[in-house]
Parts: structure tokens; sequence; C-alpha cells
């Protein structure tokens, strides 16, 4: 993501990540309890992105802007400075739809393992 003193990263909790199959296999081949991963979109805007934005790309992506707290979180992303085709296709679209104050948006999974 470029830097800019004007633009501002805004982190988006987004839905489950892995089916319950998959968490249970996860869960048994790491010997824990407990897991979640769900995804976590990392958006960054200018200085014009307002509420009303945050609430178009809510709805585009089905997911809510929300604090992560967790002693035992492990974020899974693309490398830094590479651009994923997700985040391509995601930012293209995103901005036909009227978000024209997002630069980028990446996809990455955030795991809270118990």
């Amino acid at each position: 993501m470029s830097e800019s003193k004007s633009n501002s990263l805004i982190i988006f909790k987004g839905q489950n990540a892995l089916s319950a199959f998959r968490t249970n296999k996860l869960c048994t081949s790491l010997g824990v309890t407990q897991l979640s991963a769900h995804y976590i979109y990392m958006v960054e805007t200018t200085a014009q992105w307002s509420e009303q934005h945050t609430h178009t790309l809510n709805k585009l992506l089905g997911c809510q802007t929300q604090p992560f707290s967790s002693d035992t979180m492990y974020l899974v992303t693309p490398r830094i400075g590479t651009i994923s085709p997700w985040s391509s296709k995601a930012t293209d679209i995103a901005n036909i739809c009227g978000l024209d104050a997002l630069i980028r948006i990446e996809r990455g999974i955030a795991y809270d393992i118990d």
C-alpha cells in the first residue's frame, strides 16, 4: 500500500474463512481445543473517506469494522510489497461501485487459537 500522510488504513473483520470440517481438522492437527478463522480486509483510503463509504464497503464485503483483541491471533496475509489478484479485482469492483476514496483493499485471514 502506498504511503501518504493523508491516507488511512481501516481493518474490517469478515465472515468465517473455514468450514466446520476444516476448523475441526485444523484443531486436531494443531492439538488445540478451539480456533476461529475470519477473513480480514485491510483497506487503504484517502482523506475523502466517509462513513457512507464505510457503509457501502460493509455491504459489498458482508463485514463490519471491528477491533481485534487476542493474545493468540495469527494473521496470514499476502507478502509485503505484493498485490494479490484478489486485491486488484476487489479494488476495481469497489471503485466501480463509487468508492473512489478507496486506494487499495487486500484480504487476509485472522486465526484466533485457544
